[in-house]
């Protein structure tokens, strides 16, 4: 419409106001008070979630530990060894050196790097049957994973204190033969 026209059609109709799109000062800060609220009730239950979140991806990063172990020891006829050294909370895989010595040497790559649990959490190892075959140089706190794809039959507990209560992940091979995975605690009590 060209601007005289504009100009005459608005003198016609004087009632006729252009009304502007937006929000308001007050609907914008009723808004944030809501929102404000919404956060205050929501964040202390997600410390807990943040809490077991790492305790699960702890739980994870062990399995994957073990079945890379598993694999890799039947495929390079090569003993591998998942140690816990329970006070500083740290975790790693090595190998057998194949040279008859019996030493373990750290793997050169990301699985045989020094993992941490994530802080407040601890690890206990629970040895299953007795006939534990570790070798001379084995520690309570390793699990040897050998060539003809047996390994030790251990339930790792991984132990978290939140709020005045310890959570627990459980992670068991029940038997040699069998490959570690995440478990309930009434599954560990039927072993």
């Amino acid at each position: 419409m060209p601007a005289t026209a504009r100009t005459i059609f608005a003198s016609v109709h004087p009632c006729r106001r252009t009304r502007r799109s937006g929000f308001t000062l007050i609907e914008l800060v009723l808004v944030l008070m809501v929102l404000c609220i919404i956060l205050a009730i929501a964040v202390p239950q997600l410390r807990g979630f943040m809490s077991g979140s790492a305790a699960r991806d702890a739980a994870t990063q062990v399995v994957a530990l073990a079945q890379y172990a598993r694999a890799k020891s039947a495929a390079e006829s090569v003993v591998y060894r998942l140690t816990f050294d329970v006070q500083s909370g740290e975790y790693w895989l090595s190998a057998d050196a194949a040279d008859g010595t019996g030493q373990f040497t750290e793997l050169g790559n990301d699985f045989g790097q020094h993992f941490k649990l994530p802080e407040g959490m601890t690890v206990t190892l629970d040895r299953l049957g007795t006939n534990i075959t570790a070798s001379s140089t084995a520690s309570s706190s390793d699990i040897e994973f050998r060539p003809d794809g047996t390994s030790d039959a251990v339930v790792i507990r991984l132990t978290e204190t939140y709020a005045n209560s310890n959570i627990e992940t459980l992670i068991a091979a029940p038997t040699p033969t069998e490959s570690f995975r995440i478990t309930t605690a009434e599954e560990v009590n039927d072993l």
